[in-house]
């Protein structure tokens, strides 16, 4: 190999090792910096809430990586290997609050353990949504359903009521954290929630069901 091959060989190495290590999953820190703002490579993050975004950037990387395949879980975007997790964290780097990739992932997880070197554990995901913006009630309710799922109670339970205590009239807040309350055996404060939630037209009757039943019990 002459010097001038050698030379460009070694700026190739050094160059991909770097972009390795730039982009290197640490669950520790969550790729978050304190006080510094999250970064996504050359464009992002965006706010999955922005509407103006939804038609420009948004629809390129959902029609890329974030799509049916994919949300489903059924395998990787557009022929990519790996899995569906690699397409959903790129999403999430671009979109740290996206709610469905949020949802996608938190399924994935709770199925089935993920390639550490392609995805953050699910924690991260969620402070990473969390410190990109803390107004978003709903990530807030996403981490409660996953922990709620998980049997983590306390957990769970802490995350819905920041959500309620953002949004505290948002129905699908409430209904969810009803059913929380329910499974921890708190039948009063999930009434509560339940007719919170029938109020602002959830339509959903499970919980109501619930307890219901446990009323005609006693």
């Amino acid at each position: 190999m002459n010097k001038s091959a050698q030379f460009i060989f070694l700026i190739i190495f050094v160059c991909t090792t770097f972009s390795v290590k730039a982009n290197q999953i640490n669950n520790e820190t969550c790729g978050i910096t304190p006080g510094k703002p999250l970064t996504s490579g050359r464009f992002g993050p965006y706010d999955y809430r922005d509407p103006t975004d939804r038609e420009k950037r948004l629809s390129i990387v959902e029609t890329a990586h974030f799509t049916h395949e994919v949300e489903t879980l059924k395998g990787g975007a557009n022929g990519h290997t790996g899995g569906p997790a690699p397409d959903i964290h790129y999403t999430l780097r671009k979109y740290p609050n996206h709610h469905r990739a949020l949802n996608s992932m938190a399924r994935l997880q709770r199925r089935q353990k993920v390639n550490p070197n392609f995805s953050y554990q699910m924690h991260c995901y969620f402070a990473r949504a969390k410190y990109f913006t803390a107004t978003d009630a709903t990530v807030l309710m996403l981490e409660g359903i996953h922990y709620h799922l998980l049997n983590d109670y306390a957990k769970a339970r802490s995350s819905y009521q920041k959500a309620v205590a953002l949004d505290p009239r948002h129905p699908e807040i409430q209904y969810n954290y009803g059913l929380l309350l329910f499974d921890m055996g708190r039948y009063g404060e999930a009434k509560i929630f339940a007719d919170k939630a029938h109020a602002n037209n959830y339509p959903m009757h499970g919980l109501q069901n619930k307890l219901s039943k446990i009323n005609s019990a006693k």
